[in-house]
């Protein structure tokens, strides 16, 4: 099995699906290196929850955001993102398939289409936009999103809070439309070919 220009391989499910059994039968077939997007393997002395392959698979086979962080730090999908795509990368210039191996849904997806992370966070802003929410309602911030950003109130629930306030939140640091600023999205889908297996 050869590939001409380079591709990332997805392989996706639950757990206990048989990924690594797919991953590792693959590996015998082409050169490859493993890229976990499983939330919970990234972080140190979580082995039998998390199902990891023993140390031992993981020195012949090599895998890449396994045992990464202490229990204790935050991991966001934007830092999964960067480092995986960092990873993806390394493993193509050494002349490798990375093939992607995961069951949370949302790295997956993440790493495919590519997230919004402009670093438009503002915590103080958002805490006003919660207090105006208690004070005036979340149907008064709905109908702002419906006047800033028609096109993100059509896709956001009425009843949904956090994501009213994130999209007003955006709009206001950037004065940019949320939905105008996610179609700029780029992830490993449009910069390589990608093959999903699930």
């Amino acid at each position: 099995m050869a590939f001409k220009d380079p591709v990332v391989i997805f392989i996706v499910g639950p757990t206990g699906s048989g990924k690594t059994e797919a991953a590792l039968k693959l590996a015998g077939l082409i050169p490859c290196e493993f890229v976990s997007a499983d939330s919970m393997q990234v972080y140190k002395g979580m082995d039998i929850m998390t199902d990891k392959l023993p140390v031992s698979l993981r020195r012949r086979y090599r895998h890449h955001l396994i045992d990464i962080l202490s229990p204790s730090k935050e991991y966001s999908v934007a830092s999964f993102c960067r480092a995986a795509g960092k990873a993806v990368e390394g493993i193509i210039r050494r002349k490798k398939v990375p093939v992607v191996i995961g069951g949370t849904g949302l790295y997956v997806q993440a790493l495919l289409d590519g997230i919004f992370d402009d670093g438009a966070r503002d915590p103080k802003r958002r805490r006003q936009l919660e207090r105006l929410a208690s004070e005036k309602g979340l149907g008064f911030l709905y109908d702002k999103l419906c006047f800033v950003d028609p096109e993100a109130a059509r896709k956001i629930d009425s009843h949904d809070a956090k994501r009213i306030i994130r999209a007003l939140e955006v709009y206001e640091r950037t004065r940019q439309p949320i939905s105008l600023l996610q179609k700029k999205r780029r992830g490993l889908a449009q910069k390589y070919r990608t093959l999903v297996i699930g």
